[in-house]
């Protein structure tokens, strides 16, 4: 994955969306373990 963070502010809200998702998806999964 490769981020250019003074190329343009797109770019770094895409990277914090997907830090984001992940993270919820991480805590929805500890949450309900059987939600593979």
């Amino acid at each position: 994955m490769r981020i250019r963070r003074n190329d343009s502010p797109s770019g770094f809200l895409y990277f914090t969306a997907e830090v984001l998702v992940f993270s919820l998806r991480r805590l929805t999964i500890r949450k309900n373990p059987d939600f593979s």
